[in-house]
């Protein structure tokens, strides 16, 4: 039997290279990869289209992104959180924080559990868009829900109030973050 000719690419493959493409910002390429997966029959699984919507929106293509969302549900294949936060973060460095709710209602709705990346992603968004009400909830939220915020997260939060010109209220949770180890 000849080894070489069982060698065929999988959708680890061709995922692997889409990745790799998107991370790279060639998105077109990876477009092609992935068409090219399909048509061999090989199915694309959260992986492949988490990081084409990740990819897309990184690439300033929000609706090829949100293509691939459709073609996700379509394809019956199941959001993970990974895809999620790849959703919330694109939608919200977009400004659109109406969709990025809903897209996390969603995901609380459909049973995965939130971490601390996709609300440092809502935060992030929220002060950018001069939202501080919401996200002092989201931290109330993420600490009810047994989440302990990390430096990056409340480096976040830093860089918000700061940008806000809240410099007393940065202080306040700075000295708070000393005081708590």
């Amino acid at each position: 039997m000849n080894e070489k000719k069982d060698l065929r690419p999988n959708v680890v493959t061709f995922s692997t290279f889409i990745d790799a493409f998107c991370k790279q910002g060639m998105v077109n390429e990876a477009a092609k990869f992935f068409v090219d997966m399909k048509k061999r029959g090989i199915t694309p699984n959260e992986f492949t289209f988490t990081s084409l919507i990740d990819g897309n929106f990184k690439a300033l293509n929000s609706r090829d992104a949100l293509k691939m969302l459709d073609e996700m549900v379509d394809a019956r294949v199941k959001l993970n959180i990974i895809t999620y936060t790849a959703l919330v973060d694109g939608l919200c460095k977009e400004g659109k924080m109406d969709e990025a709710e809903g897209v996390f209602k969603a995901m609380v709705k459909a049973g995965v559990v939130a971490n601390q990346l996709i609300y440092t992603a809502l935060v992030h968004g929220h002060f950018r868009n001069h939202k501080t009400e919401r996200v002092m909830d989201l931290v109330k939220e993420m600490k009810e829900k047994g989440h302990k915020p990390d430096l990056s997260f409340y480096g976040t939060i830093i860089w918000g109030l700061c940008n806000l010109g809240k410099l007393e209220e940065a202080e306040l949770l700075l000295t708070e973050i000393r005081m708590s180890g």
